[in-house]
């Protein structure tokens, strides 16, 4: 009797387990949740986007992981032209290649096909550039036909102004004494300019002893410095930093050519030196600048020559 009980009891209990989870499921299953709702600011990420909140916490969601695009302090920046890369050690831009200084030019002046083949679109869009900014080839003879289709040293330095990341370099020219002639009612003045450039903005002129004057240019730049008259006035020697550059081996010469043959440079990878047989001065062209530069003239050495 005992034992019929127990059983049955058992049985009872485990009836009302099984009807108790049983409820509890269907309660659960048929239960709302109450979704989360989170606040709508956002967090800016490195890479400029932005993520927002997210449950159960409201916790900013991760940000995209990006790689290091930093480029190495050493390479030069990639929307800058060299003049060496076109005139010291010239390419030939019209062997149908790709280059890429083309492809620099193209990207800045608006080429649509950016391949690095100097085609008849980027010709067009040089000659186009350098009549903009009036830059062509200076010539002191001849009368020339004005050439506005080609890539001139101007035509470097204005795209680098414009374009080039790097800073503007600083020409300094001082004059440590004057020849006789020029101590007269009219001083001999020296001119410093930017290459290719009829009407220079980088530009100045001086006539004074121990004074100096500076003009800054754009990265790559050619700058020319020449007395502005002939009035026997010579460059005898030409220093940057102390060092001597250049110098003129004074003489009472016959001729031209033994001015020329007499005119000396030094370092003829940075500087040239000549004698300008048209305006009968000397003219020194700093070729590639890079730097910033102190320059040092003396004028006491002049000429004389017959015929």
């Amino acid at each position: 009797m005992n034992k019929g009980i127990s059983n049955i009891v058992g049985v009872i209990i485990v009836a009302v387990i099984l009807m108790g989870g049983i409820g509890g499921y269907m309660y659960l299953k048929n239960k709302q949740i109450e979704p989360v709702v989170c606040t709508m600011d956002a967090k800016q990420c490195p890479d400029g986007s932005a993520v927002g909140r997210i449950g159960p916490n409201c916790e900013f969601a991760e940000c995209p992981i990006v790689a290091s695009t930093s480029t190495p302090t050493s390479t030069i920046n990639i929307s800058c032209l060299d003049y060496w890369n076109f005139f010291i050690n010239p390419k030939n831009y019209d062997d149908g290649q790709p280059h890429e200084e083309i492809k620099v030019i193209q990207e800045k002046l608006g080429i649509t096909s950016m391949n690095g083949n100097y085609g008849f679109l980027t010709k067009a869009a040089i000659k186009t550039f350098n009549k903009k900014f009036d830059i062509h080839q200076q010539i002191d003879c001849c009368d020339p036909a004005i050439d506005y289709k080609s890539i001139h040293q101007g035509t470097i330095s204005k795209f680098n102004e414009l374009y080039c990341n790097k800073p503007l370099y600083q020409i300094t020219i001082t004059r440590k004494n004057n020849p006789e002639v020029c101590k007269g009612t009219s001083p001999c003045v020296i001119e410093v300019h930017s290459l290719n450039d009829p009407n220079p903005k980088y530009k100045a002129s001086f006539s004074e002893v121990d004074k100096s004057i500076s003009i800054k240019v754009p990265y790559s730049s050619g700058v020319q410095i020449r007395p502005l008259n002939d009035d026997n006035q010579c460059i005898s020697k030409i220093y940057n930093n102390d060092n001597l550059i250049a110098y003129y081996e004074k003489g009472d010469y016959k001729n031209m050519d033994e001015i020329i043959n007499h005119t000396k440079i030094l370092d003829d990878l940075n500087f040239m030196f000549t004698f300008n047989v048209y305006l009968g001065i000397h003219e020194l062209v700093i070729k590639n600048v890079k730097s910033n530069y102190n320059i040092l003239i003396e004028t006491e050495g002049c000429f004389t020559y017959d015929g």
